[in-house]
């Protein structure tokens, strides 16, 4: 009974997220759907290990080849996610297919294998030693095999490493599109790629092992399905949360906002009436006090695009956009605290236009360095000592 219920658990886990993120997204979501084609994914790799372990022999045979496809191609799907989330804005089969290929070719190699190879055979050599057999196919298969776990631990530190790379630019390409700070703070996803370390090490041991090892394991099972199922829901969990850059293909390019030698000293006449513009929306119409507030928002105003008005944000004022918004908040926040000194937190955060009360805690702290209690009694103290 525990033995089914470790192996199910993960099964549930994965079919549930992958239903949720495919059919609950939005149409723009595309990062958010396809973490749900991972999901698919993880699922047939767990549904595989049910039918291993419970000795669905026959049911298995039919898998292995999927099973084999399933567990090589999953990080690389992840690895595509994390490029939706901060450097594409869509998945494309001939620009993401260089990711796939050692999966597909390994995959189409096995199969040849599982083609020629007699039935009855394999499942012995699955379930008794995985070993050489001297039985020309599945001595075959078993070359594969090794080349697939190689294959499986060359793909997992590549991936890592390239993670690590993406969430940097992620970091800095966040603060140039939102105005949220909560929404530039990249904790989340580097937690994501924990989880991914994780997993990977996890999946390591066992590929090391071999499956067959866990067969009569119980303690071992029970290890690898919490962290399996722990991995999966944080995923799909943290996948429902997570907000992309949406980056409009063409257009964002941190090549052209790494350079501020775009813009001479002083700006041509054409850039100060853009940020006369910029001005106007903000002192006058109050931009800021929209949370959800981002760069192709303002873009789409001042008529120019949204890697134009970074790079001369950045250039005027040294600030990114995030930065640039919640200036305008804070002296937003600092008028009403004057006025109205008495205010809970939930009314000032919802009236200067920050998102939640940590992210109006977070920006006070980062620009001031002090906590947001300290630095309220020091604003409504410096207030009645004026009157």
């Amino acid at each position: 009974m525990l033995k089914s219920i470790l192996l199910l658990t993960p099964i549930y886990i994965s079919l549930f997220w992958s239903v949720l993120l495919i059919v609950g997204a939005k149409k723009e979501e595309k990062p958010r759907r396809f973490l749900g084609v991972f999901m698919i994914f993880a699922f047939f790799v767990y549904l595989s290990h049910f039918l291993y372990f419970s000795n669905y022999s026959n049911a298995y045979y039919f898998f292995d080849p999927l099973y084999q496809l399933s567990l090589l191609i999953v990080f690389p799907l992840i690895y595509i996610y994390f490029r939706l989330l901060t450097v594409e804005s869509e998945f494309s089969l001939k620009h993401h297919s260089k990711f796939l290929f050692l999966p597909v070719i390994l995959f189409l190699f096995y199969t040849i294998g599982y083609v020629f190879a007699d039935k009855e055979t394999v499942i012995k050599w699955m379930y008794d030693s995985n070993k050489l057999t001297g039985e020309i196919y599945v001595d075959y298969l078993y070359y594969i095999r090794i080349i697939i776990k190689f294959g499986f631990i060359i793909q997992l530190l590549i991936i890592i490493y390239g993670n690590f790379s993406l969430i940097k630019k992620y970091n800095y390409q966040a603060g140039q599109y939102y105005s949220d700070i909560d929404d530039t703070s990249d904790k989340r996803i580097k937690f994501l790629n924990i989880l991914l370390i994780i997993t990977s090490a996890t999946s390591t041991v066992i590929a090391t092992l071999g499956r067959v090892y866990f067969l009569e394991n119980l303690s071992g099972m029970i290890i690898t399905s919490i962290i399996f199922s722990s991995m999966l829901f944080f995923t799909g969990w943290f996948g429902t949360i997570q907000k992309s850059l949406n980056p409009i293909e063409n257009e964002y390019n941190t090549d052209i906002e790494n350079q501020p030698e775009m813009f001479e000293e002083n700006l041509n006449e054409n850039q100060q009436k853009i940020l006369d513009k910029i001005l106007v929306l903000f002192n006058e119409e109050k931009f800021h006090l929209n949370s959800k507030l981002n760069i192709a928002d303002v873009a789409n105003q001042v008529g120019t695009n949204r890697t134009y008005l970074s790079a001369l944000i950045n250039q005027k004022y040294n600030y990114n956009f995030c930065t640039f918004v919640n200036e305008f908040r804070m002296k937003e926040l600092e008028q009403l605290l004057k006025e109205k000194p008495n205010l809970p937190n939930q009314i000032l955060c919802e009236n200067c236009g920050f998102g939640s009360i940590d992210s109006m805690r977070r920006v006070i702290l980062n620009r001031t360095g002090i906590s947001f209690v300290a630095w309220r009694n020091k604003t409504t103290n410096s207030k009645n000592n004026i009157t």
